[in-house]
């Protein structure tokens, strides 16, 4: 689920907000911070969904009053991208990211045969799988089937295998 990555204090570190279905205002109090004096800023994430396209999110400010990697954005409307840092006048920088975890759910099914990328197999509906974040392919994930997490990296992309809920990037590379 694409998130925010949030600086509230050096002691706490980088921590995610996770964004929802469709829009998310970025208040204060959203972004858990409290920080006094601070006029009010209300940024506007919005989830765009297009048939047969990615899906995308895209930034509402006020012009003039929010940076996105150091350039000020003058329309207040621009479509934002994974790792896109985004500095709002008197608040910490924070960073939009679009990355997704793996993580086992049940295979919903599909109308047509979805094969494991690793095995060759069929998936069947209900059966335990996880969805590659970083190519969508299906892989199963269960007792005597350990597809996904059978290598380093997914069975079709270099997408880390692993189910520990690390994210493969975070602010810290940058900062």
């Amino acid at each position: 689920m694409p998130h925010l990555w949030i600086n509230k204090n050096d002691e706490v570190g980088w921590q995610t907000l996770a964004l929802g279905l469709g829009s998310t205002a970025l208040d204060l109090a959203t972004l858990g911070l409290r920080l006094p004096g601070i006029p009010p800023i209300v940024p506007l994430l919005q989830r765009i969904v297009r048939r047969d396209h990615p899906e995308q999110w895209a930034l509402f400010a006020p012009p003039d009053r929010i940076r996105i990697n150091g350039r000020l954005e003058l329309l207040g409307l621009r479509l934002l991208h994974d790792r896109d840092r985004l500095e709002v006048r008197g608040l910490p920088p924070f960073y939009f990211s679009t990355e997704r975890l793996a993580a086992v759910e049940k295979f919903p099914g599909s109308e047509k045969t979805v094969f494991c990328p690793r095995c060759r197999d069929a998936i069947d509906a209900g059966a335990d799988a996880v969805r590659c974040p970083g190519c969508g392919m299906w892989h199963h994930q269960m007792a005597g089937r350990n597809c996904f997490t059978y290598a380093e990296t997914c069975a079709l992309c270099s997408q880390r295998s692993a189910l520990d809920g690390r994210y493969r990037w975070t602010p810290e590379e940058v900062e």
